[in-house]
């Protein structure tokens, strides 16, 4: 159902938390819907600036739990937020270790 609201255009109808909320329990649950998290990355990145502490927390570790971004772009805010988030919580991803490697 999320993911028929966001692509119907009805995104006013999830707030950070919400967002931050299905994220967390996709994660939990290792849930790795393609269309659906592409979707709310989407919304994610267009929101990124505006996330609360918290809600972006959340949202950070949701995608790093499931493996990163669908699409595999590291190269927009939400992709450099993520490696940031990674690199500051000492997570052995492999988005973190290619970085790793080749800042040295």
């Amino acid at each position: 159902r999320a993911l028929e609201l966001l692509q119907q255009g009805r995104r006013s109808e999830f707030n950070s938390r919400d967002v931050a909320q299905l994220l967390a329990g996709l994660a939990h649950f290792g849930y790795r819907d393609g269309p659906l998290l592409g979707a709310l990355a989407t919304l994610v990145e267009a929101d990124l600036d505006t996330l609360d502490e918290k809600a972006r927390d959340i949202v950070l570790w949701s995608f790093s739990e499931l493996g990163g971004i669908p699409d595999g772009s590291f190269t927009g805010p939400l992709g450099e937020a993520l490696l940031e988030y990674e690199l500051v919580h000492g997570r052995q991803t492999q988005r973190s270790q290619g970085h790793l490697i080749s800042v040295e």
